[in-house]
């Protein structure tokens, strides 16, 4: 699970944007808080790796 709403809120004030992640309006992101978004996502996630054993057909 990826909590993009934990990247992006404000720690003083949990239910609005971070005021540096938001476009102006309180509800879209603007290019920082999209990369927020982004760096939130760990790399990891995209890694080739084997399944273990018993899962699918190995």
């Amino acid at each position: 699970m990826l909590d993009f709403d934990r990247a992006v809120r404000d720690p003083h004030r949990p239910a609005a944007l971070r005021a540096s992640l938001d476009v102006g309006d309180h509800l879209h992101l603007n290019p920082a808080g999209y990369r927020a978004l982004a760096d939130a996502v760990p790399a990891r996630l995209f890694e080739a790796s084997p399944l273990p054993a018993g899962f699918g057909y190995n």
